[in-house]
């Protein structure tokens, strides 16, 4: 009998062995399981948080595209606008410069000197255009008062009209304009020229102290 009772003893404690292993067990895969889970939700949060980073960088960068469109067709519109008025200004000197040469050629023709009047009613006949830029004396005036070393306005003392004086005909003044054009081109050579003769003398003078700096290093040595 006392066989038999340590027998069954032993087959409680074992049973009562299985079942705690069997426990931890349960309890060891449960907590794997939640470490699982854990681990996928700390992984679903992380992809969520790039997800959003993504897409966050996406729409600053198609922001940022977006102004860099809006500004580079600023600056092309800008650009044309400025060329266009460029265009417009050119075109507009030239036809001053056409007008002052005809004017000038008028005064040739009037032993230099002749009343505003005149001389806007001899351009409206030789060329109906000029109707439409040049159409009033004051339009006249201006346009002579911008060009003082071709053309002086004044007032003829004892008629009170007022004159304008040719200073250069346009042969003197396309001289002149070469000549100034002659001188500009010599001051631009001569700046360039003491330009070079200063890049000479820098690069002597590096070369110089490379050489120097080189001697004294194989002294040190």
């Amino acid at each position: 009998d006392s066989f038999a009772g340590s027998r069954e003893a032993q087959a409680a404690k074992d049973a009562e062995a299985a079942a705690l292993r069997q426990r931890q067990e349960q309890e060891e895969l449960l907590r794997q399981q939640q470490q699982q889970q854990q681990q996928l939700q700390l992984q679903q949060q992380q992809a969520e948080e790039e997800e959003k980073k993504r897409w966050a960088a996406m729409q600053a960068k198609q922001q940022a595209e977006m102004q860099a469109a809006a500004v580079a067709q600023q600056e092309a519109q800008q650009a044309a606008l400025q060329r266009q008025q460029e265009q417009l200004k050119a075109q507009q000197n030239q036809v001053e410069l056409v007008l002052i040469e005809r004017i000038s050629n008028i005064l040739e023709n009037s032993w230099g000197r002749s009343d505003l009047n005149s001389i806007l009613s001899t351009l409206h006949a030789n060329d109906s255009r000029v109707i439409a830029i040049l159409s009033t004396v004051e339009a006249l005036r201006a346009l002579v008062a911008r060009h003082p070393q071709r053309i002086q306005l004044g007032r003829d003392p004892t008629m009170g009209a007022e004159m304008a004086a040719l200073r250069l005909t346009n042969s003197q003044w396309q001289a002149h304009q070469a000549q100034v054009a002659a001188q500009q081109q010599a001051q631009a050579q001569a700046k360039m020229a003491q330009e070079q003769e200063l890049q000479r003398r820098r690069a002597l003078q590096e070369e110089q102290a490379r050489r120097e700096a080189a001697a004294q290093r194989e002294q040190q040595e």
